[in-house]
């Protein structure tokens, strides 16, 4: 017997016709946390799919539903910290609140304050951009010099094992008018390449606070089997 895929599981691989299914099943409950605790507006929202996103808010989803991962992160926290600048459009328009704080007291407008590209989104929204001192003391921003360089590092080492594509990725992002760092974790070193390439993990011994809030721990079901992709990592700062 073949089971589709939950919603959760769905919506992180962007199976639009799965998700399709699932709404339109009078039983699903749109805002049901996955096995990982991630809601699955959150998880169509890390891995960018946007069609799935906006079929997740026509349908009346909880913009605002917080994930029970430990983070108490809302599906804006992770696009403004992903710069997905559309799906944050779209979740502003469906409610979705900038102030709302995760479990370590920061909100999405603080992951927004440190992206230009996203920022003006939030700003016509009436809402003010969060100044440095405190994205430093939320640990949104790192204030010192040596991170960009063990990071540098890292990469080189990732590249040396022949996994990653620096080219593709952006490990580190800079506010122009800032020296502050901001960490933006990418698919050029996930949780699984760092596992098989321990020298990098050497280069810097803070590697754990890379891998930010756990999104997404997804299982693709298919005629019974489970399969686990690989996860996109980025910088809601735990501590």
């Amino acid at each position: 017997m073949i089971r589709k895929p939950s919603l959760c599981v769905a919506a992180a691989a962007g199976q639009i016709s799965v998700v399709e299914f699932h709404i339109n099943d009078e039983e699903t409950d749109l805002d049901a946390l996955g096995d990982d605790g991630i809601s699955p507006l959150c998880a169509a929202t890390t891995w960018g799919h946007v069609g799935v996103v906006q079929l997740l808010l026509d349908a009346s989803c909880n913009p605002n539903v917080r994930n029970g991962d430990g983070s108490s992160s809302t599906a804006l926290h992770a696009a403004a910290c992903q710069e997905h600048g559309k799906i944050v459009h779209m979740l502003l328009s469906a409610g979705a609140d900038a102030t709302l704080q995760d479990g370590n007291g920061r909100t999405a407008c603080d992951f927004a304050s440190i992206s230009n590209a996203v920022w003006p989104l939030f700003a016509a929204r009436g809402l003010t951009r969060t100044p440095n001192p405190s994205l430093i003391a939320k640990r949104v921003i790192r204030g010192d010099i040596e991170m960009p360089r063990q990071l540098a590092a890292m990469e080189a080492e990732v590249g040396k094992c022949g996994l990653g594509n620096s080219s593709s990725s952006t490990l580190l992002r800079e506010r122009p008018e800032s020296a502050n760092v901001r960490i933006m974790q990418t698919a050029a070193l996930t949780a699984s390449s760092m596992d098989e390439c321990p020298s990098a993990l050497q280069t810097f011994p803070d590697h754990d606070v890379l891998c930010g809030v756990n999104l997404i721990g997804v299982e693709r079901e298919a005629a019974g089997e489970h399969v686990q992709p690989r996860q996109p990592q980025f910088s809601l700062w735990r501590e």
